[in-house]
């Protein structure tokens, strides 16, 4: 009986025959759900005196006759609401909700509790809203995860349930956790190997740490319990977190921006270094640059191309304080619609000079595949590779991209059936469903590219035999592992075992 707790003050109602309290209590909250939040309060207020007095009847029994007196609401009652709510019933094509007040006594009646007004509760909040206790207006024009709105649309996004909420943040973090662990591996393997330390080859080092980079920010979740917790609110009603929350609310935005502003970087860095490796099999195929000097600018040129232009993006996003809890994402990420010029713009030109290189590269390695080695330098195993490495994280990108343009596509579409399913609520006072949303499919394999991407780098290029023959040679001289990390491991066969002997200042192969 929480709407009506404030007005039905008298001890005693009446129950029909074969009627419980229970019954009355579930039978007059039915009506007075029909006038929520979004009813103007003067219509609020008499209807729900009008319903809860109609509800729960007044009665009280007289030892002298041995009856009991029963108090229906009085005519005033039923007319205040019909006055203060048929203009609203009207237009909103619910007129025959005002009610018909002729059958309703004058005399020997209910008017009680004339001044009462009824708080707010979850009660007047239409699915799928949810009611905010420290909000005072309701207003359909200002956004519904607005601080001041009374009924909020809640985090994570009631379009998911909690069941695929869960199974989408298990696959987010997991994969996170475990592209993390990879790329670790990876970072460590290729900062040993004096060979991968070194230009051209360290792209694949740096391409790398962009990933780690960015499975880092997701991977952030896990210091404040999860993403749930990372780009949604953790006030009673949790809305979607935005910059204002890394000031405001006890700095529960902190881990928001921070989580937006290392998948971003990451995920940026990671493409301009997947453009320069796609350049780097590019000239090592069809241009087979031989300068030095040409070599080292490109060395410099590519540092600060990798790491400026996304620190340069960042920076703008930041200064704009444009980073927030994203609807059908799940990592906060740059606000809409800024996330187009400042990161998908970028990727894009980058995916298309990508593409163009690497199509380039095939027509040329199609036609001398034969005298790949000769001519290059490099085998077809490493070709392979690299390619596999360029078409995975190509499938990411291009993927994220398409996802960005699908949401955009259907943005107006889920809107206008968000504001339905709440119309439908508040005038049925049902659970109305939600006709259009996000296909789950999409959205499932949003976690697995965001998530995943480490994994591909190291299916790629840890796998290798290279990466298991220098950990080998590593270990097997353990007591001497700086003659492996300063030399490397070198063999001019491809199937010899080398195996390092160590003596002082000198490096010997020893080879059966």
């Amino acid at each position: 009986m929480t709407a009506c707790d404030s007005l039905v003050t008298y001890p005693s109602v009446l129950l029909l025959a074969n009627q419980s309290y229970a019954q009355v209590d579930v039978a007059t909250a039915e009506s007075t759900k029909l006038f929520g939040v979004f009813v103007p309060p003067a219509c609020r207020k008499a209807a729900l005196r009008l319903s809860c007095l109609g509800g729960f009847v007044g009665c009280q029994f007289d030892p002298g006759s041995n009856t009991f007196a029963y108090f229906p609401p009085c005519r005033s009652v039923c007319e205040e609401m019909a006055t203060a709510c048929s203009a609203f019933l009207e237009s909103q094509d619910q007129a025959d909700l005002v009610p018909d007040c002729s059958t309703l006594p004058t005399v020997n009646c209910n008017d009680a509790s004339p001044d009462t007004v009824v708080p707010y509760s979850q009660a007047d909040c239409p699915h799928p809203l949810k009611f905010n206790p420290h909000g005072s207006v309701a207003d359909p024009s200002v956004s519904l995860t607005a601080d001041e709105q009374i009924c909020v649309y809640p985090c994570p996004d009631p379009m998911f349930d909690a069941s695929d909420w869960r199974a989408s943040e298990g696959i987010s973090i997991s994969l996170g956790i475990l592209s993390f662990s990879m790329i670790l591996f990876l970072i460590v393997t290729y900062s040993l190997n004096p060979r991968k330390r070194r230009f051209p080859t360290s792209y694949q080092l740096w391409l790398c740490v962009s990933s780690i980079i960015c499975t880092t920010g997701i991977d952030l979740a896990v210091l404040v319990g999860g993403p749930e917790r990372t780009y949604c609110t953790w006030d009673d009603t949790p809305v979607l977190q935005s910059f204002d929350g890394a000031r405001d609310n006890d700095g529960q935005g902190v881990v928001c921006v921070l989580q937006g502003m290392m998948v971003m970087y990451g995920g940026l860095a990671g493409s301009f270094w997947w453009v320069m490796l796609t350049f780097t099999v590019f000239q090592f195929i069809v241009i087979q640059l031989s300068s030095d000097g040409v070599k080292k600018a490109l060395h410099i040129a590519s540092h600060v191309v990798g790491w400026g232009m996304p620190a340069f993006f960042v920076t703008i996003a930041l200064g704009a304080q444009q980073f927030d809890g994203q609807v059908g994402s799940h990592n906060c990420f740059v606000s809409r619609p800024w996330d187009w010029g400042i990161f998908y713009a970028p990727v894009f030109v980058n995916l298309c000079v990508g593409t163009t290189l690497m199509t380039i590269v095939i027509i040329k390695v199609l036609r001398i595949r034969s005298q790949l080695k000769e001519q290059t330098h490099i085998s077809m195993e490493q070709v392979i590779r690299l390619s596999l490495l360029i078409l995975g994280y190509w499938l990411v990108y291009a993927y994220v991209i398409g996802y960005r343009i699908y949401l955009e596509a259907v943005r107006s579409s889920i809107e206008d059936a968000v504001e339905d399913q709440i119309a439908c609520s508040a005038a049925t006072g049902d659970e109305c469903p939600l006709s259009v949303g996000i296909n789950k499919g999409a959205w499932y394999w949003e976690a697995f590219a965001v998530g995943g991407q480490g994994i591909i780098i190291f299916c790629c290029l840890g796998l290798s035999k290279e990466t298991f023959t220098f950990w080998r040679v590593l270990f097997e001289n353990w007591r001497r592992p700086m003659s492996v990390i300063k030399h490397g491991v070198r063999s001019h066969q491809p199937h010899t075992v080398v195996h390092f002997i160590s003596q002082p200042q000198q490096l010997t192969l020893h080879v059966r």
